[in-house]
Parts: structure tokens; C-alpha cells; sequence
């Protein structure tokens, strides 16, 4: 997520439709922060050798669908927020980068002054210059290029907020149609990754490759926008189906329990499940490479949709204080986290989890209070600003900002 990880608290006051009727839904905020941490804890694997992030039971769990969470829980929010609004598209589009791109560029300032200069980017000649795709992370259309060393370039991470403008370029469109068109927006989104398939197939792709600068399976599917828009549209069917819900699941008691439900399938399917079904669809890398990065989509989806409104006791619990402001500062955990393991790859002294992971929340916490949200601000006024500014010395009423 950002819910989610980009689309900021569940009821931004600076999204809201001009009605002001969009619902703070404060436990899908909380969950943003459980997808960060899968994020998280998927790279800590990577770079730590901490006893825990080798257990057995960790194992199982496939953290990489931490983002496949965002994706969904983007689409849910973004349509709880604007389904009743009147944002003009290019007002949309400025809110939504006004929410991405102030940590994103603070993140591409710091990355060369604290990570080893081997570790920063990718470089290589002509347009796999580290300069080139510099410009490419800076504008924020790195996802399209079908290259890991564009994909993965500098703060790696960010290829899933490139991946998110675009869904926010559909999104205004999709929009409109949702309640008549909802099915034939999973299945066109379900033929478009079929159609990366047999793309594939057709040009017999490796899954991986040692060359970050060779087009594999991976690199053609794993960030584009088009692959993973069934993600994105699925979490606004899945808003369509709370808002459409019998109120009487409303109920407390009944939420309880189908809170505990759906918690209880989550265990099934992350301890045991998911891997017993990428076995039975375990091929050349194509089918099983999209259940690989998006497979529990379903039980996502599922979850959003029982937890959103937040009746029962688990509801409740992620509605207080500390894991809404969890959830709050989680892009920014999501965006930090891996500068700051590749900063501390230098000092070994410093690999211990209780420096790591309270260096994260707190570079987070800063980042989010210190850069987020002003500058979110700062960018949402300016329009109107350089309207009250500038606009009436050319006739140009200051509404129009």
C-alpha cells in the first residue's frame, strides 16, 4: 500500500471529495504499515543473517506480495475517495504526484552521499548510463523500460510508485465506468498479463539473467503498469463489493467473526497454501512468474474488504492511535528502508535488528513529518497560489487554481 502505500491516510484532507463525505477508514490505514514490513522484512533476508528471517515458518510466507497489497489497497482508497467527486483530471494528477514525489526526491539526494559509491545504481553506456536513468527515476517512468537496470535503479524501490502514476493516469477514466464495466476491467487486465505470457513464449525468454541489461521475464512483467493493472482494478471491484455489503456485517459480533475468518484463511495460505499452489502451476517462468509476484491478490483483496470499515475487535485495534500513525508514516518506511541497509552494509557493528529496524521507523518518521507532508502541502496550494499570485494580472480569476 500507498491503505495504500502511495495514496496517503485513508482520508487525506487534501483528496477528499468537496463534499467531504469520504469515510476515514483508519484500519486499512494501520494496514498499510503490515505491507510495508513485508517489503521490509523481504529485504532484510537479503542483506541480514538474523536467526528469525531464517526460520522455517518465515520461509513460507512470500513477502514480495507485500507490494501486490499496495497496488490493491491503492485502487480500494482511491476509489472510496474520489467515487464521489468532481477533482479536474489534471487537479487529480497534481494531488497524486504531490503525494509521491517530495519523498522520492529526497530519497534520490541522499541515496550517493550515504551508500557506497558500488552500491548507489546500475551504469553501463549509452542509455543504461546511470544519468540516463537517473532522468528516467527523476520523471518517474522508469517501470516502462522492460530493464532490471532501469527497474531497480537507484532507490530501487521506487519502481512501484513509477508503476502507481501510471495506474493514477487510468485511474479518473476507470473511474467512470466501474459500476457497469467492473468485470470487463479484471478481465481485460487478466488477457493483458496472458498477452506478457505469450510475449514470453513467443520470444522464448529467459526468467532471469545475470545481464540487468537484457530483457528476461521478469524484467518485461514484474514492473510494467499494463501487468499489473489487474491488481490496481481489482481493488476498486473489491470497493464495490464493501460498499454494496448487507450492513447487517456491520454487526460487531459478525465482524469479529469474519475478521477471525479471513485472518485464519491469511494463515492457511501464507504458512502452507501459497506454496503448495505455485507448485502445482510451476512451469518455464511465465504463468508461475505472475502468481510468484501477485498470487494471494485474492486473499488481499478479501481482507481490504472485511477490515475496511473496522466493526470487530481487530478492526478496533487497528484503529488506534500508534498503528494509524504506523500506517501513516509507512510510504516513507517503504522508500527509506533499503538506503538505509545499503548505508549500513559499511558498519557490520550496526547489522543487529535493534538498530536496523528502529533506524528505519525513525528515518521514516522524519521523512514523513519532515518532508511528506509539508511538501505535499506546499505542492497541493501552489496552483492556487500562482493563481492569487499571478492570474489576475492576465484576467485569470484566481479559482482557477
Amino acid at each position: 500500500m500507498e491503505a495504500d502505500l502511495t495514496a496517503g491516510p485513508t482520508r487525506d484532507r487534501t483528496a477528499v471529495s468537496p463534499s467531504g463525505r469520504a469515510e476515514d477508514l483508519k484500519s486499512l490505514t494501520s494496514l498499510r504499515f503490515i505491507a510495508a514490513a513485508m517489503i521490509v522484512l523481504m529485504h532484510c533476508s537479503l542483506y541480514y543473517t538474523w536467526p528469525w528471517l531464517k526460520s522455517p515458518l518465515l520461509a513460507q510466507v512470500p513477502l514480495v506480495h507485500g507490494v501486490s497489497f499496495f497496488f490493491i489497497l491503492s485502487g480500494f482508497i482511491l476509489t472510496h475517495v474520489y467515487g464521489q467527486s468532481d477533482v479536474p483530471y489534471r487537479r487529480f494528477l497534481w494531488l497524486r504526484f504531490s503525494r509521491l514525489w517530495p519523498v522520492h526526491a529526497v530519497c534520490l539526494i541522499v541515496l550517493p552521499i550515504v551508500v557506497p559509491a558500488g552500491s548507489v545504481t546500475f551504469d553501463g553506456p549509452g542509455m543504461f548510463s546511470k544519468w540516463v536513468t537517473l532522468a528516467a527515476n527523476v520523471t518517474l517512468i522508469h517501470a516502462l523500460f522492460p530493464y532490471l537496470s532501469y527497474i531497480f535503479s537507484w532507490n530501487s524501490v521506487s519502481w512501484s510508485i513509477s508503476t502507481e502514476m501510471f495506474f493514477y493516469l487510468a485511474f479518473p477514466f476507470l473511474l467512470g465506468g466501474l459500476t457497469r464495466f467492473w468485470l470487463y476491467y479484471l478481465t481485460g487486465s487478466a488477457v493483458a498479463i496472458a498477452g506478457f505470457v505469450g510475449l514470453a513464449h513467443w520470444f522464448h525468454l529467459a526468467a532471469l539473467s545475470q545481464d540487468v541489461n537484457a530483457i528476461t521475464i521478469m524484467s518485461l512483467d514484474y514492473a510494467n503498469p499494463v501487468f499489473r493493472l489487474f491488481e490496481f482494478c481489482l481493488g476498486m471491484a473489491s470497493y464495490l463489493a464493501w460498499r454494496n455489503r448487507p450492513r447487517w456485517l456491520d454487526n460487531p459480533a459478525i465482524a469479529t467473526v469474519a475478521e477471525c475468518t479471513i485472518l485464519g484463511i491469511l494463515a492457511v495460505w501464507f504458512l502452507g497454501g501459497f506454496r503448495a499452489f505455485q507448485g502445482l502451476v510451476k512451469g518455464d517462468g511465465t504463468v508461475d512468474g505472475w502468481v510468484e509476484i501477485a498470487g494471494s491478490c485474492w486473499a488481499f483483496a478479501l481482507l481490504i474488504v472485511v477490515m475496511a470499515k473496522g466493526r470487530g475487535v481487530i478492526g478496533r485495534v487497528l484503529r488506534l492511535r500508534l498503528p494509524v500513525w504506523l500506517g501513516e508514516i509507512s510510504f516513507a518506511v517503504y522508500m527509506v528502508h533499503q538506503i538505509l541497509m545499503k548505508a549500513f552494509s559499511v558498519a557490520p557493528a550496526w547489522h543487529a535488528e535493534w538498530v536496523v529496524l528502529p533506524a528505519v521507523v525513525l528515518a521514516a518518521a522524519i521523512a514523513h513529518h519532515g518532508v511528506e507532508t509539508p511538501c505535499r502541502l506546499a505542492l497541493v496550494r501552489l496552483p492556487r497560489w500562482l493563481a492569487q499570485r499571478y492570474g489576475q494580472a492576465v484576467g485569470v480569476p484566481p479559482q482557477a487554481g
